[in-house]
């Protein structure tokens, strides 16, 4: 599944098909633009940076997901890997994020992280496919 973060002039600049239909497939670049309000050029141009970027795998009218499973680990053993390094992200891309914003977070680990410290912000809508990363939110908000 397509999902990452990338930092723009407006702002969080997200993309995450959150259907499970595209989950191994490409998903279309007229479904990025309506679902983003977005036009279509923008997606395109967005894309090409991320296909430079290495991010992406652009298709014959969409794009498909760089395969980064990282190798079947589970989230535990991915969660505890490099753990300070991730949170340390984490913590810089809170910079990106404002009171009010919608984001968009994918089932690794360090969206887990990031999603540990969105309890400042009581105005962010987060969407996600990561259940741990939906029970850390759980968590912080009750």
């Amino acid at each position: 599944m397509v999902s990452f973060l990338k930092s723009c002039t407006t702002g969080l600049y997200a993309f995450s098909p959150v259907s499970s239909s595209y989950a191994s497939t490409s998903v279309p670049v007229e479904e990025l633009a309506k679902q983003f309000a977005v036009s279509p050029s923008s997606i395109r141009r967005k894309l090409t940076e991320l296909e430079k970027d290495g991010l992406v795998v652009r298709t014959h009218g969409g794009v498909k997901s760089i395969n980064d499973d990282e190798s079947g680990m589970s989230f535990f053993t991915r969660k505890h890997t490099n753990a300070l390094e991730k949170r340390l992200i984490a913590i810089k891309a809170l910079k990106i994020v404002h009171d009010g914003d919608m984001i968009f977070l994918d089932s690794s680990s360090t969206s887990y992280f990031l999603a540990e410290y969105l309890s400042e912000f009581p105005n962010v809508t987060v969407v996600t496919n990561g259940v741990d990363t939906l029970a850390a939110l759980a968590a912080k908000k009750g």
